[in-house]
């Protein structure tokens, strides 16, 4: 091999399920480095349609995909993953938007909290 590294196969990983109903964005641990990988090495699809990949702004090898346009929907998600010469990869779950109720009562907490430093001390 002169030195040279073996490169493996395009994996494609497919899947039919239902995206959650709140779901936000879709997360995926893969070790790339610290550019987004290129299409030929890590693409995602839903029901055929290119999904665009972002980084995760709180952990380097968290790539995300938005799929809050298929929320609550019957999707075929499909994984392409081109050659490399090692592959970690792992689909880290989704991430939800939050439900009114919890902006409630973050929002009824912060006001009691606000209410109780302004209390006049004794």
């Amino acid at each position: 091999m002169n030195g040279e590294f073996e490169l493996t196969p395009t994996y494609t990983l497919k899947q039919t399920g239902k995206v959650p109903e709140l779901a936000f964005e879709l997360q995926v641990y893969y070790s790339y480095g610290d550019d987004p990988p290129p299409p030929s090495l890590l693409q995602c699809r839903i029901n055929g349609q290119d999904i665009p990949i972002e980084r995760s702004p709180c952990f380097t090898s968290i790539w995300e995909f938005p799929v809050s346009t298929y929320a609550g929907q019957e999707v075929e998600l499909e994984f392409v993953l081109g050659p490399r010469t090692t592959l970690f990869f792992d689909i880290a779950g989704f991430t939800s938007v939050p439900e009114p109720s919890t902006w409630a009562l973050l929002g009824l907490g912060g006001l009691a909290l606000g209410w109780a430093i302004r209390r006049p001390q004794r």
